[in-house]
């Protein structure tokens, strides 16, 4: 809203020289000039006081160019007041007043609520600021706030700008002076400058209008109605063809329509002439005779005696000697002496004729236009008009010389470089260039409105997304809501539903009868507010704009809002909405218990879809919201159940090791201890369990997990115990314990019973873990083929579910076993998947792993560079989760990349890293790998006696933990190693001993490595 203060200068010597009745006879007669201004131009004088007082322009009806009318207000009171007379006054007086506007959004209405005040108040800065920029103003003149100036462009002329220091202000307001009005040839050329944003994106539409100008030069007159919705680029494109037809047309006449003259006859024609003539503003009266004598003579012969028609134009009351004519006779002498003059301009060469804005155009010059159009079919003319929707008397024309062009929305990625054009060296974040893309949907207009908010934001590189509109969309979008009339309370309804809306719920909510709340969606729909939708089998709506929804949204005060979703709310609830729609209405009503429970209920569905990154984002706010209930019985129980149903989703998604992973159970820690003990307390302290920062601590926690079931007896949450208890164990290199804890584990496990048990523990199905942790265990055991055929239950098992973390965990676990037996090729094709899954899953740990396999695979196919950089981003990104477990693995499969492409030294420098890793978490299963890795690099720098020491530990950590397969593998290498030297009788003994305590007969290729060099070292003995 804009406000105008006004004042009457020096009322307090007046009163000491007139009589009271006079004086008071003054004011009534000065508030009478200044309302009838005010009214004149839209605005709505609030409250008198004294010798001054406030008006609006943009309450209680809103429109487009509030800021430019109020303007207009106040040259109209500074130039009428010099002529007031003061009543029976002893001397000249001359009468002088100060006028201050400014420009902000407020809130309006009745305070008391029962009209109480006798007006409605406005609270919010513009009233403020224009009354103190009334009295800092010089006398007759007008100050302008930054914002009212920024909103009229180069519609006036100013004076410099200036930075006071208001009472009640902290800091500097910049204000400007208004000296006059100019004349622009159109509202664009006025609101824009040359420096403004290119027109990008509209050549189809410029190619067809260029297209009609090659039939216009061959004589036949086309028209073109231009339409979309307001800032869509009519104006522009208008512009552009103006621009590119200058050098061929022989003149160029534009025509500007006015929202403030739609009831003026003939008003664009009369500007036109005003600003060719050189009429100055503050002279109206004043013509010279020359400039309309040769205006006449452009004509093709010349039309003087036309120029009584034209002083009638510009000086409507001047003739009374034609009093005698009827105002039809008059308007018809004016039609007709128009398209006469327009034809014989077009003797001249062809003739461009462009007139903006139609939709606020005056019957007379409606009726001009429908002429020229019938007259122009055989002269070298082409007629543009740019009009909005809601525009439909051209288009039901018969004229075949008529083409109508509607113009979409930008394309994004033309609204995209308009964004980086205005944005020029200021760096834009994709975050705010999507959030400014995605609000404006390809209207040019809010495009450049929103990318200059953030441009002038103090810090745009911050990168936070501005969720104000900027005042001058403000006014647009209000402007149309308020010329809805009955519809306006219908669309702000509709626009706490949401961007789409049904006929059901609007009716429900709306509490209208359907008399009235069938006119209100006509209004809309006339208006261009809203469309039917036609994909769906109930009758819904939708806004045109999502801007449109927000502006509507932003009109109500908060109680009324919160009020509306309380009644939608239970609308919705009865129609079995879904929960996280019923979330956003019970949070907009302020119901926050109500809220939470939606929210987790919908991150339950989310969960069973295997949204887990929805899930997260809901349980997220769900617990965000906890935070804002009181202090009161319950709570603490209410944030347990949501930080016990979102530890898993983290874990699924970031990993175990990350921040906010570890904050979320400590926080459900503490939490289940300040309750009586349930199964609530040992689900929160299986999450501490699984977010050890170590496999040494893993045991520890392990064990008091047991004894918390123990409390409970709980036979569910004994499979559970022994969940923690193999997957420890696992890691620690206790293969023999691991198998028999998933076998006591799996004893508990009922389909039906657990398979919701992802939700609370880890994230995966329980017995896809147990299976792939001993299909693991039982490899390095050395039972190959029992392992092989576990995995395979294992498969069919994750197959079986509707949990699709639970399937990724069995890739993870195959890929970890294919890895073991070193299938190069099986290998790459499971990376290859697990990638994909991970990226439409957003599971970053996943996305990790999938890369280090995909990267040692590559390493081993002879793609070592790709291969190696693969692992390392892989690496990077487990380092920046905080995950451990199996990193020394991933760090061993670089270190062999290294070894392979001869980088020895290197290789070392990534296993010492490994080992130390594996040292300080206990983490033991692949300790045997990394000595036998260390003991590899050693052997290629010629280091024998320093990797025989290696292989000697790798195989006493084997041999220690019954991993007899990397037992065997270490043995292999150290024979390879000595094979060459007077050892070579020992090793082959050694190597006879590992085979032998390989448990199963199946072949496998280490089996086949060991017996070939075995043979071969005998022989050489």
């Amino acid at each position: 809203m804009t406000a105008l203060a006004y004042d009457l200068v020096g009322s307090t010597r007046l009163a000491e020289r007139l009589d009271p009745e006079d004086m008071h006879e003054l004011l009534r007669g000065f508030h009478r000039m200044c309302t009838a201004a005010v009214e004149e131009f839209g605005g709505k004088v609030n409250r008198y006081v004294g010798d001054g007082g406030m008006a609006y322009f943009g309450y209680p009806v809103t429109y487009e160019n509030a800021a430019e009318r109020a303007i207009q207000a106040g040259l109209a009171i500074t130039d009428r007041c010099a002529h007031l007379v003061v009543p029976r006054a002893s001397g000249k007086i001359s009468l002088s007043v100060r006028v201050g506007i400014a420009t902000s959004r407020v809130v309006a209405g009745d305070m008391a609520g029962d009209k109480g005040f006798g007006s409605d108040e406005v609270v919010g800065i513009a009233p403020h600021l224009a009354a103190r920029l009334q009295t800092a103003a010089a006398p007759n003149s007008i100050l302008v706030s930054d914002a009212t100036r920024r909103l009229v462009g180069t519609m006036f002329r100013f004076g410099r700008q200036q930075e006071l220091e208001l009472s009640g202000f902290s800091l500097p307001q910049q204000a400007w002076t208004v000296l006059r009005s100019r004349r622009p040839q159109t509202r664009f050329e006025g609101l824009h400058s040359p420096g403004d944003a290119p027109l990008l994106g509209r050549e189809t539409e410029l190619t067809i209008i260029a297209d009609l100008w090659e039939i216009v030069q061959s004589g036949k007159g086309q028209a073109v109605l231009l339409t979309g919705d307001p800032g869509i680029g009519k104006s522009r494109v208008a512009a552009e063809i103006r621009r590119r037809l200058s050098h061929d047309a022989s003149m160029v006449l534009n025509f500007q329509c006015s929202p403030l003259h739609g009831a003026t006859p003939f008003h664009p024609i009369r500007s036109n002439l005003e600003r060719t003539l050189l009429m100055r503003s503050d002279k109206p009266h004043h013509l010279s005779q020359g400039r309309l004598g040769r205006l006449l003579d452009m004509a093709v012969p010349p039309m003087p005696d036309a120029a009584p028609v034209f002083m009638d134009l510009l000086f409507p009351l001047r003739d009374k000697s034609r009093s005698s004519e009827t105002a039809e006779q008059i308007k018809e002498e004016t039609l007709s002496t128009l398209i006469e003059f327009i034809a014989r301009l077009s003797a001249r060469g062809p003739l461009v004729i462009i007139i903006e804005d139609v939709q606020w155009i005056d019957p007379s010059t409606l009726e001009l236009l429908d002429r020229i159009i019938a007259r122009i079919v055989d002269l070298p003319a082409l007629l543009l008009a740019t009009a909005r929707p809601t525009f439909h008397e051209l288009q039901s024309s018969v004229f075949p010389n008529v083409t109508t062009i509607d113009l979409a929305p930008l394309p994004e990625q033309t609204a995209i470089s308009l964004v980086h054009h205005m944005a020029g060296s200021v760096r834009v974040s994709e975050a705010e260039l999507q959030h400014i893309v995605t609000r404006s949907e390809g209207n040019p207009f809010f495009l450049e409105e929103l990318t200059r908010t953030f441009l002038d934001r103090p810090t745009p590189e911050s990168g936070a997304p501005a969720g104000d509109l900027p005042i001058s969309l403000m006014d647009v979008l209000a402007a149309r809501l308020d010329q809805c009339g009955t519809g306006k309370p219908i669309a702000q309804v509709a626009s706490a539903i949401g961007r789409r809306f049904s006929y059901a719920v609007l009716q429900q909510a709306a509490e209208l009868p359907t008399d009235a709340l069938d006119e209100g969606l006509a209004r809309l729909y006339e208006l261009g507010v809203i469309a039917p939708e036609h994909d769906v089998a109930q009758r819904s709506y939708s806004f045109r704009h999502a801007l449109l929804q927000q502006s509507a949204y932003d009109s109500m005060v908060k109680a009324t809002r919160q009020t509306l979703h309380r009644r939608l709310a239970a609308v919705l609830k009865e129609a079995s909405a879904e929960p996280e729609i019923l979330a956003r209405h019970f949070i907009e009503a302020g119901m926050y218990p109500e809220a939470i429970a939606q929210l987790r209920l919908a991150g339950q569905h989310a969960i069973l879809r295997s949204a887990n990154q929805e899930a997260v984002s809901l349980l997220q706010r769900a617990l965000a919201l906890s935070d804002e209930l009181e202090q009161e019985a319950g709570r603490e129980e209410l944030e347990l159940d949501i930080c016990l149903a979102l530890g898993p989703l983290l874990i699924s998604t970031v990993g175990p090791g990350a921040d906010e992973v570890q904050d979320i159970y400590k926080r459900a820690i503490t939490l289940s201890d300040s309750i009586p003990a349930d199964q609530r307390r040992f689900t929160a302290y299986w999450g501490w369990w699984r977010t050890s920062p170590s496999f040494k601590d893993m045991r520890n926690r392990a064990d008091r997990l047991s004894s918390i079931v123990d409390d409970l007896a709980t036979p569910h949450l004994a499979l559970q115990a022994h969940h923690c208890q193999w997957a420890t164990l696992f890691m620690l290199g206790e293969q023999r314990r691991c198998c028999e804890h998933v076998r006591h584990g799996l004893a508990f496990y009922n389909a039906a019973r657990n398979r919701h048990d992802a939700v609370l523990y880890g994230g995966h199905d329980p017995k896809v873990c147990g299976l792939g942790e001993q299909a693991l265990s039982l490899w390095l055991q050395g039972f190959s083929t029992r392992s092989q055929a576990v995995m395979k239950a294992c498969a069919r098992h994750a197959a079986s579910l509707d949990h699709q973390a639970s399937k990724t965990h069995f890739e993870e676990a195959e890929i970890n076993l294919l890895h073991f037996r070193r299938d190069v090729p099986a290998v790459k094709e499971r990376a290859a998947r697990m990638l994909r899954f991970a990226e439409n899953l957003g599971f970053r740990d996943i996305a990790a792993k999938a890369e280090i396999f995909g990267g040692w695979a590559a390493s081993l196919g002879g793609n070592l560079t790709e291969g190696i950089a693969s692992i390392e981003r892989g690496l990077a990104a487990q380092r920046v989760i905080g995950t451990q477990e199996d990193f020394p693995a991933y760090l061993e499969m670089l270190a062999e990349a290294y070894g392979l492409a001869g980088e020895y030294s290197r290789g070392l420098e990534v296993i010492e890293e490994a080992i130390g890793i594996a040292k300080e978490t206990g983490l033991q299963y692949w300790i045997a790998e990394l000595l036998r890795r260390k003991g590899e690099l050693l052997t290629c720098l010629s280091h024998t006696e320093e990797a025989v020491g290696c292989y000697d530990e790798a195989i006493a950590a084997a041999d220690t933990q019954g991993a007899h397969a990397l037992l065997l593998r270490a043995t292999i290498s150290k024979a390879s190693a000595l094979a060459d030297t007077d050892m070579k009788r020992t090793v082959a003994k050694e190597l006879e001993s590992a085979l032998a305590r390989i448990p199963e007969a199946s072949p496998t290729s280490d089996k086949a490595l060991a017996k070939e060099l075995m043979d071969r070292l005998r022989r050489a003995s």
